[in-house]
This record gives structure tokens, sequence and C-alpha cells, in this order.
């Protein structure tokens, strides 16, 4: 192990150690898990489903993006995306992003740099896609004034796919630098149909991951939904940091406290409410990791 990963991982193990003290010394362990056993288990099953359908609908985004390159069932795809975000949730610093171009390097042969420039262009579309979500919900409380960037948010992502084949055009030269970069940009979806579906599978990604999430940290609240998105939103953009807890612990958490306290929602509550997330979280990772690694992996050496 280098010295710059032997930090990381200590880095990560502090932030652990400093969630179990932080939630010990504000609420108490059994405190905090306590709730659960009031949770109606019809609700708790909705919640799980709406989570289940947010990965379903990943993993059609993931199938509509390669589709036209890549021949191979949608059972293939949805292995790939389920596992991918198993490990990308467990293991800490992002390194779980490396199992996306290393999947589809061996069922499709595909280029890393190839991969990992299709892969950045999800993850802008989710980022993107997230900031505006909590845009609209600052401007839907009584920001009006913020409804000018929700409607540029909107419009700007529909611009930039015609200028694809004019930055690709433009892009001279046949050093290793340039061809990477060509393939960066040729990551984008090349029908503007195609595009538009990747950001309305997005969008309905969120929405329903959304959905289920701000439901189940407010069942640890209570009170209206609203003042919880800014916090639920602040802690899933905390996954792409560079430096994270164990399976995101401790980083989760303080995103989610920090997001919260912009639309005041008490600190104590909020720190509850986002660590009994996070277990809600990792229990449907591991559940739907679990059943994906049912799905047979020939099925993508048959079909390829």
């Amino acid at each position: 192990m280098t010295h710059k990963r032997a930090l990381k991982w200590a880095l990560a193990l502090v932030m652990l150690a400093g969630l179990v003290w932080w939630v010990q010394a504000e609420v108490g362990w059994v405190a905090l898990l306590r709730p659960w056993k009031a949770f109606p288990p019809e609700e708790l099953a909705l919640l799980v489903l709406l989570t289940a359908l947010s990965y379903l609908t990943r993993a059609i985004r993931l199938y509509e993006h390669y589709r036209s390159r890549l021949r191979a069932p949608f059972a293939v795809f949805l292995r790939i995306n389920v596992l991918h975000t198993t490990l990308l949730n467990l293991l800490p610093m992002r390194t779980g992003e490396v199992a996306f171009p290393v999947m589809m390097k061996r069922r499709f042969g595909e280029g890393y740099v190839s991969s990992v420039a299709n892969l950045l262009w999800l993850r802008v579309a989710d980022l993107w896609v997230l900031l505006w979500l909590g845009l609209v919900t600052f401007a839907w409380r009584g920001t009006p004034w913020l409804w000018l960037p929700v409607a540029m948010g909107a419009v700007l992502p529909l611009v930039l796919q015609p200028l694809r084949q004019t930055i690709v055009h433009g892009i001279e030269g046949e050093g290793r630098m340039v061809r990477s970069l060509r393939i960066l940009v040729d990551g984008l979806p090349a029908r503007y149909t195609d595009y538009l579906r990747l950001l309305l599978w997005t969008l309905a990604t969120w929405t329903l991951k959304l959905a289920a999430f701000v439901s189940v940290a407010r069942f640890f609240i209570g009170g209206e939904p609203g003042p919880l998105v800014p916090g639920v939103i602040a802690a899933e953009i905390s996954n792409a940091l560079p430096v994270q807890g164990v399976a995101g612990f401790g980083s989760y958490e303080l995103a989610m406290v920090l997001g919260g306290s912009m639309a005041a929602v008490p600190r104590e509550a909020l720190l509850a409410a986002a660590v009994n997330l996070h277990l809600f979280i990792l229990a449907c990772t591991l559940a739907f990791g679990a059943l994906a690694w049912l799905i047979p992996d020939r099925i993508a050496v048959d079909e390829r």
C-alpha cells in the first residue's frame, strides 16, 4: 500500500470513529436506532421499492447510452450498473468507480479511456440534475429570484450536445492528449434524441431517489419534506468527494447536517436522520448488489 493510499484509509477510519463519537455524544446510539421499531412496514417497503426503481432507471440510462455501440441484453447493463453502484457505496475515496471501466473492459473489450469518458459524462449529468433540483427546491420554498437560474439550468444542458461535432472536428493533432480529449468529447451521445433520453433518465433517477431518501429522513425528524431536500442533496454530492469515510460514514452525515442547516433544521435531528438514512441506503445497496450478483455473468459472454 502506497503512502498516499494509507493516508486516505487512515482519514476514512478517523471519519468513521469521529461519527461514532459524535452520535454517542449528541444523540446516543440506542436512542438513534430505536425509531426503526415504529417504522410502518408497508411504508418502508414502498421506500425500498422507490429506491429499487431508481437503480432500474439508472441501468436503463446506461443501456440507452451504450445500445447503439454495444449489443447486449438489458440484464448485462443492469448487472454492471448495480454492482458498480454497490462497490461505489461501500468503498471509500471513490475507489468503487474503478469497477466500471474494469467491468466494461471485461464484458465488451471497451478501452479504459473510453469507459472513463462515458462515465464522466454520466457523472456530470448526475451532478447537474442534483444541483438543479436543489435550486428548484429553494425557489419553490419562497426564493423567487432563483427561478432565473432554474430556467438557465434547464436550458444550458440542451445546447451542449449540438456543440459536440464542432468540438470534435476542432480538435486537431494526433498526440496522446489530443486523442484522449477527442475520446472524452466523443463520450457524449452522437444523436440529440439519445442525449435527451440520458438527461430524462437522470432526472427520473434522482427524482425517485430524493423522494425515497427524503421520506426516510422525514420519518426520523417529522415536519415538511422541503427543508430536508438540501441536506439530502448535499449528502449525495458528498459521495463525489475524493476524501470520504469508510462506506461514506462520517462524510455523508456531515454533509447532510451542513446542508440541512441552511433550511434551519436542528442539528441533532439532522444527525439522527442522516445516520439512519445512510443505514437504509447501505441495506438497500447490499440487498440489490446480492440480487445483481445472481444475474448470470455468462449472458455478457454469450450475447456479445
